[in-house]
């Protein structure tokens, strides 16, 4: 896209999170803080995008909320897991999530 890849990284306790999506290859990647090992990588839909993570801590723990040209994800920031997925959103869509109370 012509903004690059332009997320920047957000930290969850001892994680360090980036989102690369784009429309080649698409992934939310977790590095340890500490030694920069992956921790985890989940795939993401090859769709544009350049917005920053936002962070949610709920009961269960911290998410990860992603936005793209088309979708608002959720993933556990502990393994990457999808805990909820709205694609029912269209244009573009790419604003970086943010988080409110419990919303």
């Amino acid at each position: 896209g012509p903004h690059g890849y332009s997320s920047s990284p957000v930290l969850v306790n001892d994680l360090c999170v980036l989102q690369v999506s784009h429309g080649g290859p698409s992934y939310v990647l977790a590095l340890d803080k500490a030694t920069g090992a992956n921790r985890w990588k989940v795939d993401h839909p090859s769709q544009t995008g350049w917005s920053t993570p936002a962070v949610y801590v709920g009961d269960d723990g911290p998410q990860i909320v992603v936005s793209t040209a088309g979708s608002v994800r959720a993933l556990a920031a502990r393994d990457g897991a999808t805990l909820w997925v709205n694609e029912a959103i269209s244009g573009n869509s790419t604003a970086s999530p943010t988080i409110v109370g419990d919303l």
